[in-house]
């Protein structure tokens, strides 16, 4: 087991104690024990004793366990890569932890009696601070234990990131009671950094410090303000209906009404990095189901599966696709033969067809009242959802609500306007009668006579100019058609008579 202590010596005051160098890369250490010798009776006696802890040049560093007593700063870590896993701190009066590396690793900090030694103009002492442009941090369980000592810190403040952009870093699970308000944890700039679980009242802010804005950012469970973020919200449904979580399906928990099982990556999941508290703890009654952010992301994945059943397999009635969504395949299925018959009756009874009857779900009206009907038999008959989250969620399936368009009616035409369309139409079947009438055996006249009859006829029937003209678009068709007929027949009969 391999340890290292490390204490102060005379003369010693305001040195670093130890150092990790660098050719100590990959170092790996049971325990390191950094045990400062600091009078904490006084503030003078304090500053006239104290002395930093170690710094870290290295990379790959890993620190199972680190005890820091009586410090000012306990740790630096300048090296890369580096892994801390337990630390206890008591008696610190500066950073407990500061650095500058790429991709620490530090989890289940404990810090015990933070003290304050140096008035806010000359210093501000954090829990953890770190600088610099660094990416890929990760910072697991931190806790402040609330303390006693006369010189004890009051309003401190929590994780700090300064002169740089921070990328990529999650900052976990910290409880700061009595932290400052406006500083729970503050990044300078970051990018796609994720903040979650912070209690003590203290903000969580992505600041612009550097005339960029910070980005891509998320928090939840934060219990004090939160700014330049872009929230992840997990919709939770027992508290929106007010009801406790064990008389809520696990569906309607997971945001999930359909009862989804894992199948390849949706829209509006939920992150492991982005769950809620309360939804870690329902996260074991059903683990095989997806959980999405919002119903609306749950109902739209719904209705991508029916449309991929009737697209890609063909399944064009309730009860071809619900025994698809909902098989029976034997004792040891998770739906007996009963259960899933049932399914298929009371969708279809709700959708007031026959389950054996030709659906399609790219039809707005029949989505949602399947989608609807699936919920309800899903979780019991509980509709918790209004109609503009299932309109929402159609929507963003890519179905569109059909729109109730109110048809203008043409104003009735004046009689001019009808003699005149009578003229037009008239004009027309007569201009190719004319040509016609000579090939087919008839006269001019008997041909003209014949077309303007007709159209004439529904012109005083009534009828809106745009029929008027179609027939008498039409008359003229059917004459060119014959007229070309007689003609083609009048080519082949000069052949014949020319082959004579």
């Amino acid at each position: 087991m391999s340890q290292r202590l490390i204490t102060q010596q005379a003369g010693q005051c305001g040195q670093w104690l130890g150092a990790i160098d660098r050719k100590e890369s990959g170092l790996m250490l049971d325990l390191l024990v950094v045990d400062g010798a600091a009078d904490d009776s006084s503030i003078d006696t304090w500053n006239g004793s104290v002395a930093n802890g170690v710094v870290i040049f290295a990379d790959n560093v890993t620190i199972k366990k680190l005890v820091l007593n009586r410090l000012h700063v306990g740790v630096e870590i300048r090296g890369n890569n580096c892994s801390i896993e337990q630390i206890e701190a008591d008696l610190i009066s500066g950073d407990v932890i500061q650095g500058d590396g790429q991709r620490p690793f530090i989890t289940h900090l404990k810090a015990s009696n933070l003290l304050k030694m140096l008035s806010d103009e000359l210093y501000h002492p954090d829990v953890v601070q770190w600088r610099g442009n660094a990416v890929g941090g990760v910072i697991d369980v931190v806790v402040v234990v609330e303390s006693n000592h006369p010189l004890a810190r009051k309003n401190y403040q929590g994780l700090m990131f300064s002169d740089g952009v921070f990328e990529g870093w999650c900052i976990r699970n910290i409880s700061l009671p009595g932290c400052h308000p406006e500083h729970a944890i503050t990044f300078a700039e970051a990018r796609d950094c994720h903040v979650e679980n912070v209690t003590g009242g203290g903000a969580v802010r992505f600041r612009n410090l550097n005339g960029i804005d910070s980005s891509g950012c998320t928090a939840i469970n934060v219990d004090g303000k939160v700014e330049g973020t872009m929230m992840v919200e997990v919709y939770n449904a027992a508290e929106k209906l007010g009801i406790k979580p064990e008389d809520v399906t696990v569906g309607i928990l997971y945001n999930n009404p359909c009862a989804i099982k894992k199948y390849d990556d949706w829209q509006g999941e939920v992150a492991p990095k982005d769950m809620p508290s309360w939804m870690r703890q329902v996260a074991n009654r059903r683990s095989d189901l997806l959980k999405f952010v919002q119903p609306e992301y749950g109902m739209r994945a719904a209705v991508h599966l029916l449309l991929m059943y009737q697209q890609k397999y063909s399944l064009n009635t309730v009860r071809k696709m619900i025994n698809r969504w909902s098989p029976y395949r034997g004792d040891s299925a998770d739906n007996t033969k009963e259960q899933t018959s049932a399914y298929v009756s009371h969708v279809a009874n709700r959708m007031r067809i026959d389950p054996d009857e030709t659906v399609a779900v790219r039809d707005y009206q029949v989505a949602k009242a399947m989608l609807t009907a699936m919920i309800e038999f899903e979780n019991g008959w509980l509709m918790p959802y209004s109609d503009t989250q299932i309109d929402t969620a159609l929507m963003m399936a890519g179905l569109r609500m059909p729109q109730e368009k109110q048809i203008q009616p043409k104003p009735k035409m004046q009689s001019k306007e009808r003699q005149g369309s009578v003229a037009i139409g008239v004009g027309g079947a007569g201009a190719a009668a004319t040509t016609v009438g000579a090939t087919v055996g008839m006269t001019n006249q008997e041909l003209v006579t014949k077309a303007t009859d007709t159209v004439t006829s529904v012109a005083q029937s009534g009828a809106d100019w745009l029929t008027i003209l179609v027939v008498a678009n039409t008359v003229c068709l059917l004459l060119i058609v014959v007229g070309a007929f007689w003609w083609w027949k009048g080519r082949e009969l000069a052949g014949e008579l020319l082959q004579r």
